[in-house]
């Protein structure tokens, strides 16, 4: 019974949720993003609710704290694109040669690791290099969406390249 009362307040209340979580984290998108991990945590959440008013204190509560949590790791952890134009490395037939053949290695890798849309995207933005926009349109997501979905496909195939090359 706890848990609907907790829903329906939840989803009475989303818009101003949705607003409240936007002015901390700065975008709509990231913002729905809190919305989602919120509710998660409210749905998990077995703390009692007394009636519909302690139920919406309780989401506006857990959302601002995922708002305030949800900034912090951005400002830690911002998104840096690097570009070729960003970076000079030395070019050389050698060094063309044995990057072709590490990207092919990565490519299998990710291949093998990587869920279906994160490769998509993987291989869409970083090996087919078309912009995050054109990707987010193309597999009907969110530029953001796109972006975080990237940087958890290339953590992962840093993270797994890694341990089989110490």
């Amino acid at each position: 019974m706890e848990k609907s009362r907790i829903t329906s307040a939840f989803i009475r209340i989303r818009v101003r949720l949705r607003g409240m979580a936007a002015g901390i984290v700065g975008s709509p998108e990231d913002a729905e993003d809190v919305l989602h991990e919120a509710f998660c945590k409210l749905w998990t959440n077995h703390r009692e609710v007394a009636d519909d008013l302690a139920a919406e204190r309780l989401s506006y509560t857990v959302v601002r704290n995922t708002a305030i949590d949800a900034f912090r790791r951005q400002r830690v952890h911002p998104q840096v694109t690097i570009t070729s134009e960003s970076v000079d490395l030395p070019v050389s037939e050698k060094n063309a040669e044995s990057d072709r053949e590490l990207c092919d290695e990565l490519i299998k890798l990710a291949k093998r690791v990587l869920k279906p849309l994160q490769y998509e995207v993987f291989i869409l933005h970083d090996v087919d290099e078309i912009p995050y926009a054109e990707v987010a349109e193309r597999l009907d997501l969110s530029e953001t969406n796109v972006r975080k979905i990237l940087s958890r496909a290339r953590k992962q195939i840093r993270d797994t390249y890694r341990s089989m090359n110490p």
